[in-house]
């Protein structure tokens, strides 16, 4: 595991886990109301939709869609 301080510059994949991190609080926090209109949307599908969503750039690599 490589460390950094604040001065450094993290890594491609250290921003990609704490966006993918970020997501998942997300997708914990909105599954509840989703399900209540949806109850068959299972969290995974929702978090890969929510996912999904953010790589319409391309640009954006994600640990847990790997």
């Amino acid at each position: 595991m490589q460390r950094w301080t604040s001065d450094s510059e993290p890594s491609s994949k250290q921003r990609a886990l704490k966006v993918d991190v970020k997501l998942f609080d997300h997708a914990l926090r909105s599954y509840p109301e989703l399900f209540r209109s949806e109850p068959t949307v299972t969290f995974e599908q929702h978090f890969l939709s929510l996912i999904a969503a953010t790589q319409t750039d391309g640009r954006r690599t994600h640990a847990a869609a790997r």
